[in-house]
């Protein structure tokens, strides 16, 4: 998951209202950010255990908690936290956006699409929310669904090629070829290293009947990414159509030395 990359929404905030009974946990809070700053949740981790027993109802503790324990991967208890800081702000659609993507990291589609669209609710404008639930979909083979979804992302930020090679996936899947297309070139001139998208464009022409087309970008795919296996098997389909048995023969062998 962009995360991006990460799918989650970092926050260092300053709450409101802290008099100086809470300075002190204020102070461990600061502490925790400077941890979580510098890639560090372990530390940061104990830090907002110290915040939060000074002050078991300080909100952003609890967010910026859930990212720590997201980072390693511990998301029932990200969950906690999130579920913990909706109870004390039930408008923050950052929290329901992050519990989203720990339910998605759990299997929990139900949870995460439920989560999502209130976030979406809260923030109409939550372009990263429209896309992460955008990739539920088309995983549940709603592709309607999903390329709404992706459009919206788009129309608010136009600007990330990983967007555009979503929606190129998703409008391929429709059998929109044309529209597809559009949206792998796209992802490329944004990206000419993207393997995702040159991989793309190989299956939308190959089945096109575009052999030679085909090829050149399972070649581009195999350039960036020396391993992937179903380039090398794709490719050496396109190369027995076109009567090269001998590179066919080559690349059938080498999808199956790097076959996961």
């Amino acid at each position: 998951m962009r995360i991006f990359s990460l799918s989650l929404v970092y926050l260092i905030s300053i709450s409101l209202g802290f008099g100086q009974f809470n300075e002190k946990a204020m102070g461990y809070y600061r502490d925790a950010n400077r941890f979580l700053d510098m890639n560090d949740p372990e530390n940061a981790l104990i830090w907002y255990d110290k915040a939060l027993a000074v002050d078991s109802m300080f909100e952003d503790a609890y967010v910026n908690r859930g990212i720590a324990k997201k980072m390693l991967h511990d998301y029932r208890g990200a969950i906690e936290d999130y579920s913990k800081a909706i109870e004390l702000d039930p408008d923050d659609g950052i929290c329901y956006y992050n519990r989203a993507n720990c339910k998605d990291e759990l299997g929990d589609e139900a949870g995460a699409l439920e989560d999502f669209t209130q976030a979406l609710t809260l923030k109409p404008d939550y372009e990263r929310a429209f896309y992460n639930r955008g990739l539920i979909y088309k995983r549940q083979y709603k592709y309607d669904a999903a390329l709404e979804d992706l459009n919206r992302a788009i129309f608010l930020d136009s600007s990330d090629a990983e967007v555009y090679n979503m929606r190129g996936k998703v409008k391929h899947r429709l059998e929109d070829h044309e529209g597809a297309v559009l949206d792998f070139n796209k992802a490329i001139s944004m990206d000419p290293h993207y393997a995702s998208a040159h991989f793309g464009m190989g299956s939308v022409k190959g089945e096109k009947g575009d052999h030679h087309g085909a090829i050149e970008h399972y070649d581009r795919v195999l350039e960036i990414d020396s391993t992937h296996s179903s380039a090398y098997y794709n490719r050496a389909i396109h190369k027995e159509q076109i009567g090269d048995a001998e590179g066919a023969q080559h690349d059938f062998l080498k999808a199956e030395e790097h076959k996961n």
